[in-house]
């Protein structure tokens, strides 16, 4: 983590990973690691955190598909990210020898990926590569060998069998279709997360599923990313925020960052959204027109920040005053490029921060990054529950 270099880590910061690292070890370790067994945790270590901190200190690029990226995309997720390196961790510590069966089924599925990738018609220039200069003739051959030190790697899921469903979700997928050759081996990586933490639909969750699965420290799951397949943890759920979109037919809950519906729509600004949001007692902005419009009594103002760093410096004061001297119900979208096309990803054509304080007086900070088919597209942060504590 220190080679990272990232600005948001402090040196204090990093001294106290090191030691709950270290007691999160001499908690779980059930016996004294032989040198071989050191070894691959060790490189297992290094593997994990370049795979889940990938962006560089210092990289500026907001072209991810959530209006971020870069650094700035590290900050947000490091929380999500520090837990999971612990659950990786963990599972590499709690390991033991396998059951013949167990040991049966892992080298049946092994087999089964690597004559998967092996034999998977080339897509030619539709196929997807990792990282900027690898040629078509690598893409193949990288892949295979990822896949092997997945499964050499204690840390890595795929290095223990998949539960049966889940391993015949990922074969019926496959047999369904292709992403492409990298994409299809990233596939049975997010598999071997999903295979663990089985999501169903609940609205009492914090964004409407529930996730099952053995976490070996006290918190929950109330999400599951594909990119970079890792847990979302209720304890950055706040900090970290959450995609949205609002269009005429939907209200959003800038708290709980979700949308919400009713049946039928009710028009935006009408009697009849009031009654319904009356009702629900929560739920700040809808989409009327090309205006973004604050509704239950919410005021909206925009911000003159360009990056989660700078929106971060504010406090809820101040947050206030600019509602107090500048908060209305409607701002203009029309300036917001479209979703699709190419974007230069530095926040340069059009995209932009509002603050929302709700009737309840609680603070959310948005970036609206895209608007296309009537449909906005944002990142929304609870402002209120931000941790002042943390390293900006």
């Amino acid at each position: 983590m220190h080679r990272k270099g990232y600005a948001f880590l402090s040196e204090d910061e990093l001294s106290r990973r090191r030691d709950q690292v270290a007691a999160f070890v001499a908690n779980h370790l059930r016996r004294p690691l032989d040198e071989p067994t050191r070894a691959a945790m060790l490189d297992g270590i290094d593997r994990c955190i370049n795979r889940l901190y990938a962006q560089p200190a210092g990289k500026v690029n907001y072209s991810n598909g959530f209006g971020s990226g870069g650094e700035e995309w590290m900050y947000l997720n490091d929380r999500n990210y520090f837990l999971m390196f612990q659950y990786h961790l963990w599972v590499g510590l709690m390991r033991q020898p396998l059951a013949p069966a167990d040991v049966q089924r892992r080298d049946t599925q092994r087999q089964w990926m690597r004559q998967y990738l092996a034999n998977l018609p080339d897509r030619g220039n539709r196929e997807w590569a990792p990282r900027e200069g690898m040629r078509h003739d690598e893409i193949r051959p990288g892949a295979l060998a990822e896949l092997e030190k997945a499964f050499a790697d204690p840390l890595h899921l795929l290095s223990e069998p998949m539960p049966d469903e889940g391993f015949a979700k990922l074969q019926k997928r496959f047999k369904g279709f292709s992403n492409g050759i990298w994409t299809d081996f990233h596939d049975m990586e997010v598999a071997a997360l999903t295979s663990r933490f089985i999501s169903k639909i609940d609205p009492a969750g914090r964004f409407g599923y529930t996730y099952s699965g053995k976490l070996p420290f006290d918190d929950t799951v109330v999400d599951l990313w594909a990119n970079v397949p890792h847990l979302f943890f209720a304890s950055n759920a706040n900090f970290c925020g959450h995609h949205g979109g609002v269009s005429p037919l939907y209200v959003y809950d800038v708290i709980r960052c979700i949308e919400m519906h009713a049946k039928p729509a009710p028009s935006p600004g009408s009697p009849a959204m009031d009654a319904w949001l009356a009702t629900e007692r929560r739920g700040e902005l809808t989409l009327d027109g090309s205006s973004l419009m604050a509704v239950r009594g919410a005021k909206i103002a925009e911000l003159p920040v360009k990056n989660w760093f700078d929106a971060d410096k504010l406090s809820d004061d101040q947050l206030r005053t600019v509602i107090r001297d500048g908060g209305r119900t409607r701002i203009s979208i029309t300036r917001l490029p479209s979703m699709n096309g190419p974007h230069r990803g530095d926040r340069t054509e059009g995209e932009f921060f509002v603050v929302v304080q709700n009737r309840e007086n609680r603070l959310a900070v948005i970036y609206l990054h895209n608007y296309q088919f009537k449909y906005i597209v944002f990142w929304c942060r609870p402002r209120t529950a931000l941790d002042t504590s943390r390293p900006r």
